[in-house]
């Protein structure tokens, strides 16, 4: 396990890293080996920075709730949900065990999953937090149970995944659909804007394979240039800067914008999904020379829901 001095040295140098220009950033991953979503040396220090930050389970069930809304999130009692892309931390994953399903099964393209970081992030997060949310909902079962026990494989810190949830990597679903455990519930955050647009059809094809009837999908769909969040998050949207949607997907998303997923889904209506809502983006920071139809509507997220 990672020592304490470790930790401290890695909080200093990824906010040392941070500072560096996006372009710096993007060639030093390269460099190491650490760009995109496949495996490398430096999984755990992504996965230590997941678990204290955005994927702490009082963050991640937050966020969970607002994808599916209240209404699915009350209603997830008894049935088998997929964490689809799941990442380093899933605690998504756990969220949805925690709302009441029978069974999460947390699938990826890849084996990234550090159970250890995942005990991190339940031990970070404030319990108060977590309890607060799970009440307001006013779930029809003993959810405190839940808590409790997730709360105490925590604390055990042992190698291995949590009650209730069952992973699922490496599966390639497009080649081996089976591997995805016939589903209710298919949640995916920040996950689909690293598919090659080539290869988008394809993969929600396969997933709508493994529905069990009346199944619903929610996808979480970040569209921003993952070089640079903050200034200049639709970079790859300037024509005259170098960018190839199939080739850079993984490290800096597909470049599919709001306009381009409904002009996708109203294309092929067997997938049954449908744009149900959008993050506003920031207007002023689209480059002069992006596409007029990017420029109609800026939006930095979207979600995807059956319809």
């Amino acid at each position: 396990m990672t020592s304490t001095r470790d930790a401290g040295a890695f909080g200093a140098a990824h906010a040392l890293f941070r500072r560096l220009p996006p372009t710096w950033r993007t060639e030093l991953k390269r460099i190491l080996g650490n760009q995109g979503h496949g495996r490398s040396g430096f999984d755990w220090l992504t996965a230590r920075k997941d678990a204290t930050g955005k994927k702490r389970l009082d963050r991640a069930l937050e966020g969970l709730i607002e994808t599916l809304g209240p209404e699915t999130a009350r209603n997830l009692g008894g049935k088998v949900c997929i964490d689809f892309g799941a990442g380093y931390v899933p605690t998504d994953g756990i969220a949805l065990w925690l709302l009441g399903a029978s069974e999460v099964h947390g699938v990826d393209y890849n084996n990234l999953a550090r159970p250890r970081e995942i005990a991190r992030a339940v031990r970070a997060a404030d319990t108060g937090r977590i309890e607060n949310q799970l009440r307001a909902l006013q779930l029809e079962f003993a959810w405190s149970d839940r808590v409790d026990t997730v709360r105490r494989w925590a604390i055990k810190d042992v190698d291995s995944f949590p009650p209730g949830y069952t992973y699922v990597a490496p599966a390639d679903v497009i080649a081996s659909p089976f591997r995805v455990p016939k589903f209710d519930v298919l949640v995916s955050t920040s996950v689909l804007e690293h598919i090659p647009p080539s290869l988008m059809i394809s993969m929600l094809d396969a997933l709508k394979s493994r529905e069990n009837e009346r199944a619903t999908h929610i996808h979480r769909v970040d569209l921003r240039d993952h070089r640079d969040f903050d200034s200049d998050p639709y970079g790859f949207l300037d024509p005259s800067r170098q960018f190839d949607a199939e080739v850079d997907a993984d490290s800096r998303g597909n470049g599919l914008t709001l306009h381009d997923w409904e002009a996708l889904l109203a294309g092929h209506p067997e997938l049954g999904l449908e744009v149900s809502g959008y993050e506003a983006g920031r207007p002023h920071l689209m480059p002069a020379a992006a596409p007029k139809s990017a420029t109609h509507v800026v939006a930095d997220c979207v979600v995807l829901r059956s319809v």
